[in-house]
């Protein structure tokens, strides 16, 4: 009875169907994983998380995902949009972020080119007005 459970499990565990369904579950739990925890990650974890969720996207190609149902084919399409909506938050508020501190370092650089030309036109005009006198 042991060894017909054991090859059982195995025959299971071996079918490209149910690895399918566990990776798809392995998918899920990765993508909720990020989502619940995406506002901490650095660009380094975004790098990895975008490598895992790369991995998953190259194992469910066509040919896998017709292994699963229709409902876990659609499970799986709404995991990845889950994905990419979390990801194009993270992007769009590293942007505004990068542009905001751009703004920042050109408002301090025109400053001080208008303080540098300011200078340097005081001086030169107090220059001429004593070497005109």
């Amino acid at each position: 009875m042991k060894k017909l459970a054991l090859l059982s499990l195995i025959l299971i565990s071996c079918n490209p169907a149910n690895r399918a369904i566990v990776n798809l579950n392995g998918f899920e739990q990765f993508v909720n994983t990020t989502i619940s925890e995406n506002s901490a990650y650095s660009s380094k974890n975004w790098a990895d998380a975008d490598s895992t969720f790369k991995y998953f996207k190259n194992y469910f190609s066509k040919e896998k995902l017709n292994l699963l149902s229709e409902d876990d084919r659609d499970k799986f399409i709404q995991l990845e949009g889950k994905y990419e909506g979390a990801r194009a938050v993270y992007s769009t508020q590293k942007l505004i972020n990068d542009v905001e501190e751009g703004a920042k370092d050109f408002s301090n650089r025109a400053k001080g080119f208008i303080e540098g030309v300011s200078k340097s036109i005081d001086s030169n005009v107090i220059k001429k007005v004593l070497n005109n006198q």
